[in-house]
């Protein structure tokens, strides 16, 4: 030690060697162990594997009897359900205050008729929807349901397919609809003549336009067109000619979304009354624009008990929005018939 500098303690190199090797000693102790467990780990989980793969070539080797099929007894069975999406939908409306259609009478009408239906299900208003494999079913069903249907408490109705809506992209100018629609017809004619369209706004009805987000330079436009249109964009490879651009196509399934309740299938301007006003980004009961929380959190994932809801209401890859707009492709006749590759 020395007098004069009390605080500083002099080390020879010997003892310094000493004491590293000491630690070099502690820290190849605690490498073997861990090795040691490392190695008995490995023993374990190559025994769980063994195990599990003897397992499984006993069950490809060993034939299981399916299970008996549980038969209702009250009726007969319904025809099989297809996995294809429906193309006929009948809506049997209830009067005001009345209740909703017996779905007992709808199960005797596709026995007596052998119709396959997809799915019946009563929708938020009460009304009774009943999903049917194609048009052909729809016409046997119908009458059937018309005289079971008592006609002072319900209207049975038969609505318009929806037709695809398509969304355009990367326009390069802000044409007005009619110009839009003349330059997708003179520029795109092998396109469309070849399946014999002649577009017009019947077949291919501009609903808007407007500047892109990210870039407002460029224009979008969101167009509602017939089956066939869509079949021979889609053939195009999702392209169309416009202006001196290939502009990219491609399918808009638009979900409405309250930005007061932050509900789904209606706006800000139909929202119920009694529907508590929902924040957008932390789920909280006020105002999106009022919010000063740092939480972001999903209203509709959360009341769906979703694992997933660290996201906005608004996220367009929210689970509730996706489910909702399948369900909307459901609606669509020309997502039945189209080819997948």
């Amino acid at each position: 030690m020395n007098n004069n500098y009390p605080n500083i303690q002099y080390v020879c190199d010997a003892c310094k060697v000493d004491k590293q090797t000491k630690k070099d000693i502690i820290v190849s102790n605690r490498i073997c162990v861990l090795e040691d467990e490392l190695k008995g780990i490995k023993e374990v989980m190559m025994d769980k594997f063994q195990g599990l793969e003897d397992t499984m070539k006993k069950m490809v080797e060993t034939k299981v009897e399916p299970a008996a099929a549980v038969i209702n007894k009250d009726y007969p069975p319904l025809p099989s359900f297809s996995d294809k999406v429906s193309k006929g939908v009948i809506v049997i409306k209830k009067k005001k205050n009345g209740p909703s259609a017996d779905m007992d009478a709808i199960y005797r009408a596709a026995v007596d008729t052998n119709t396959a239906v997809s799915k019946a299900y009563n929708n938020n208003a009460g009304d009774t929807v009943v999903v049917l494999e194609d048009e052909k079913s729809k016409e046997s069903m119908l009458p059937l349901l018309n005289e079971a249907m008592d006609n002072d408490s319900f209207t049975v109705v038969t609505p318009k397919s929806r037709l695809p809506t398509i969304t355009i992209i990367d326009i390069p100018s802000n044409y007005s609809k009619k110009d839009l629609l003349a330059r997708v017809k003179n520029q795109n004619t092998s396109k469309f003549a070849s399946a014999g369209i002649e577009l017009d706004e019947g077949n291919f009805n501009i609903i808007y336009t407007r500047a892109q987000v990210k870039n407002n330079n460029l224009y979008k436009a969101v167009v509602r067109v017939g089956e066939n249109v869509r079949r021979a964009i889609d053939k195009a490879n999702n392209k169309l000619n416009i202006g001196l651009t290939s502009c990219t196509v491609f399918d808009d399934l638009f979900v409405k979304r309250c930005n007061r309740c932050q509900g789904l299938h209606h706006f800000r301007d139909k929202c119920p009354e009694e529907n508590k006003v929902i924040c957008g980004n932390c789920a909280g009961e006020h105002e999106t624009r009022s919010c000063v929380s740092d939480t972001i959190k999903c209203y509709n994932c959360t009341q769906a008990k979703y694992p997933d809801t660290n996201h906005k209401s608004s996220y367009y890859k929210c689970r509730v929005y996706v489910e909702a707009q399948k369900k909307l492709e459901e609606t669509i006749n020309y997502y039945s018939t189209r080819t997948k590759n």
